[in-house]
């Protein structure tokens, strides 16, 4: 893939991060905060692992991403095994890669600079 190419080459590393987002996933993170500590706090005597899973997830995803529709993929990127969190670190891929089609979207436009997808029915 030609990003893949374009971030190797400028000698950075990436793994990949959230592709597909189940049904079940995208009503978690469409959650507030304090609705997953309730949640958690239900939970948490007979199902701990999922009450963990529910209540430590920071993810402020949309109900309706793309991600649904496998037509999103999130990149970490890493330098020297460091993990890259700020936007600035992903313009320039993301730049690139919404040069390669009208439709390819950069969540760093929108507050998610790990994300890139394809705009669909009007969500990105």
């Amino acid at each position: 893939m030609q990003l893949e190419t374009k971030i190797l080459a400028d000698g950075l590393g990436f793994t990949l991060g959230e592709s597909y987002r189940t049904a079940e996933q995208a009503a978690i993170n469409s959650l507030s905060l304090y609705d997953r500590a309730r949640i958690r706090a239900i939970l948490e005597t007979k199902y701990p692992v999922l009450a963990d899973a529910i209540g430590s997830s920071t993810s402020r995803g949309i109900k309706n991403s793309v991600h649904r529709d496998k037509l999103a993929q999130d990149l970490n990127l890493y330098k020297d095994d460091k993990w890259l969190e700020d936007a600035a670190d992903y313009l320039p891929y993301g730049e690139f890669w919404k040069s390669l089609h009208p439709l390819a979207r950069w969540g760093g436009d929108f507050g998610d600079a790990d994300h890139f997808s394809f705009e669909y029915n009007g969500r990105r």
